[in-house]
């Protein structure tokens, strides 16, 4: 009996890693996936605006944006996409994905006060959600830990 339970104790254990490594299978896949998704989005509309190609003049001279506007968002949003694909640099991978997120947002509700097609405005609502989804599944690696700057250190006065 005794080499019965210890034969069965390995396979549990082993269950349990293989559910374990799954799960973080799962949650990497998701974060390359969300992540992939919102740095093409970011990338390809930051290239058209910095190539100043013209469907992108026209839709945002069709939201009152100025065409200056449209070479500083293409800007950013290069080096957004550059800060979620680099190592390290986790704060500024917080401000890249809070960038991405309002920049979504805002052009969600620029669309739809400018009346432009329901599409516009579910389709920038969906990045913004796709950027909360990568943000949320972020590794370990590339965040700020929890609450740096709220949790005193032992044995550190302050």
């Amino acid at each position: 009996m005794v080499t019965g339970e210890a034969s069965r104790a390995p396979d549990s254990d082993r269950g349990l890693n293989e559910k374990q490594t799954l799960g973080l299978t799962a949650r990497s896949i998701g974060y390359w996936a969300t992540t992939g998704l919102v740095v093409f989005a970011m990338a390809s509309g930051g290239i058209a605006e910095l190539a100043q190609r013209p469907e992108t003049i026209d839709g945002m001279n069709q939201l009152g944006y100025p065409v200056y506007f449209v070479m500083l968002i293409g800007v950013w949003k290069l080096l957004g996409s550059l800060a979620l694909l680099a190592p390290g640099f986790p704060r500024v991978k917080e401000w890249a994905y809070a960038g991405i997120f309002f920049n979504m947002t805002g052009a969600a509700v620029s669309h739809w006060v400018s009346r432009s097609a329901t599409w516009h405005v579910a389709v920038t609502l969906g990045f913004a959600a796709l950027a909360v989804a990568s943000w949320a599944l972020r590794p370990a690696s590339r965040t700020l830990g929890r609450w740096p700057l709220m949790v005193p250190q032992t044995g550190q006065k302050g």
